[in-house]
C-alpha cells in the first residue's frame, strides 16, 4: 500500500466488528552516488567518496565488490589501487532492507616504460629479477 491513512476492520466467527485506524508513513528511501569514472596512473591509490543520503547509524551493510584493490570492503570510502582497470559495484542496504546500488570504474594508466622498485634477488626464482616494461617494438 502507497503512504497514507487506512482501516483495519476485523469481523470474528461470533459477529464481533474491530475498527482501527493506521498510518503507512513513506521511509526515506536509501540513495548513493558515485563519479561514473577515474582514472589512477598503475601503483597510485585514491579514496573512493561514496555519498549517501542517510546517516551511517540507519545502514545496515556495505559490500563494494570486486574486492581485490580495496583497502576495504564493507566501508564507506575505501582506499582504491587496483593493478587494472576495475569496475567496482557498491550496495547500501538501510535498516529496512532497501538498497541502493551504484558503479564506479576506475581507469588504470599504464606509463609507457616503467620499472618495478622492488626485488628480491633470493634464488627463489620469484622476483628474482628485474626487468624494465615498456610497449613491445
Amino acid at each position: 500500500l502507497p503512504p497514507g491513512q487506512y482501516q483495519l476492520r476485523v469481523v470474528d466467527q461470533a459477529g464481533c466488528d474491530f475498527t482501527k485506524p493506521f498510518e503507512i508513513i513513506k521511509l526515506p528511501e536509501v540513495m548513493t552516488d558515485l563519479p561514473p569514472q577515474i582514472s589512477l596512473e598503475l601503483g597510485s591509490s585514491q579514496q573512493l567518496l561514496l555519498n549517501i543520503n542517510l546517516d551511517l547509524s540507519k545502514i545496515q551493510s556495505i559490500d563494494w565488490q570486486p574486492r581485490t584493490g580495496l583497502s576495504c570492503y564493507d566501508c564507506q570510502n575505501p582506499e582504491a589501487s587496483p593493478l587494472e582497470t576495475t569496475d567496482y559495484r557498491v550496495r547500501v542496504v538501510d535498516e529496512n532492507g532497501c538498497e541502493s546500488i551504484s558503479f564506479i570504474r576506475i581507469a588504470v594508466r599504464t606509463p609507457d616504460l616503467w620499472v618495478p622498485n622492488v626485488f628480491s634477488p633470493n634464488g627463489d626464482v620469484l622476483n628474482d629479477l628485474v626487468w624494465v616494461h615498456g610497449p613491445e617494438r
